[in-house]
């Protein structure tokens, strides 16, 4: 028997439950309502459901889409292009960045991509090392949500992200690691006594429309 035959009836044999499962997460952290311009930041990170696993990870891609963000509403800020037309965004904060110490491994959409509904990114390993899925390194970067004061669209967004690639291995063995999205929401709400004075105005407005129709 071959090694790849070998490696794949190994594999088969084990226990779905003995897998090493990555799945991305966002975080989008807090929107509270106070009547002004506010950015919040989302965090993008993956968890590993085995700690012993070693992934040698060298590189990643990643996307998002919020269909519900309006170019003159609640949106991604993308950072502008660089001279190349690449995107850089900031490293994690909550959640530790998975390649840290090396600033052109820092989080950027070589694509162009990004718009204001969706924030694409990769991030790579460009020296021989490699990285690991683990509470010391679990970020993927850091994405900034732009949410006016005045927003056509209030209420709750849903969104999954997708990591098409989260690759690397050691020096002569390549492995592409399988990640899935864990879907996630983020919630913007004006001021209560805004809804409630809406409330209040819906059945005046709609007595003034009855009263027109009937004249």
């Amino acid at each position: 028997m071959c090694r790849t035959t070998l490696t794949v009836a190994l594999f088969a044999l084990l226990p779905a439950a003995a897998r090493a499962a990555i799945i991305a997460h966002v975080d989008p952290g807090t929107y509270t309502y106070n009547g002004q311009d506010q950015v919040v930041s989302w965090e993008v990170y993956v968890t590993d459901s085995d700690p012993n696993a070693v992934q040698h990870a060298t590189a990643f891609t990643l996307e998002i889409n919020v269909p519900e963000f309006t170019a003159d509403g609640i949106r991604f800020l993308i950072p502008p292009k660089d001279n190349r037309g690449w995107v850089h965004y900031d490293e994690n904060v909550k959640y530790p960045y998975i390649f840290p110490g090396d600033p052109d491994s820092a989080p950027f959409d070589p694509s162009g991509g990004s718009d204001y509904n969706t924030a694409r990114m990769a991030g790579v390993i460009w020296t021989t090392g490699t990285s690991d899925v683990s509470p010391s390194g679990t970020g993927l970067g850091r994405i900034d949500v732009f949410v006016p004061k005045d927003s056509p669209f209030w209420g709750t967004a849903h969104f999954t992200p997708v990591v098409s690639q989260l690759a690397g291995g050691t020096p002569g063995h390549d492995e592409v690691y399988f990640v899935s999205g864990e879907q996630a929401s983020f919630t913007a709400l004006p001021e209560p006594t805004t809804l409630g004075a809406l409330a209040l105005a819906a059945p005046v407005l709609l007595l003034r429309r009855r009263n027109r129709a009937a004249v």
